[in-house]
């Protein structure tokens, strides 16, 4: 089995008195109880620059996330084509995406009404992130909007 590890520094940029700082993820595989970072010698000396510095190890599945392809050709194909269309924003567009196929409606336990939740593109997997691209083509097809596939664009 696959897991992705993540070091992070357990203060803020802002704590440790720094901008916005990068954290690295490292993909490894954990076989007879030992963990094997991919690319240890770049791993290593990330070590050697986190010396002295207090750190949290974090190992999880590793995810299948969806490609910056699919996101761009969400946005800038698919948005943008559907916006053109119907008049709306970008980002009006994208939540009436996510509201049709997206939404799921939950009962909350708060105060027993139904609560409808849409969740983030960033907490879709790329399988999830592919059947929400084709149901948008879909959609757009069913208003006469042509969205061409991802081979036959340069974005």
């Amino acid at each position: 089995m696959y897991s992705s590890c993540q070091l992070q520094n357990r203060l803020t940029p802002w704590q440790a008195g720094d901008s916005m700082s990068v954290v690295p993820k490292w993909r490894c595989t954990i076989k007879d109880g030992k963990l094997s970072i991919n690319r240890p010698d770049v791993f290593e000396g990330w070590l050697r620059s986190q010396e002295g510095k207090p750190q949290e190890l974090v190992v999880k599945p590793q995810r299948d996330d969806k490609t910056m392809s699919q996101l761009a050709y969400f946005h800038g194909v698919i948005c943008k084509l559907l916006s053109d269309y119907t008049g709306y924003t970008l980002n009006e567009t994208k939540g009436l995406c996510k509201g049709h196929f997206l939404t799921t409606v939950v009962r909350s336990r708060l105060d027993d009404k139904e609560i409808a939740i849409v969740p983030s593109l960033a907490d879709l997997s790329k399988h999830d992130m592919s059947e929400f691209i084709d149901n948008c083509v879909m959609l757009a097809a069913k208003l006469g909007v042509v969205i061409p596939p991802p081979s036959e664009i340069d974005f």
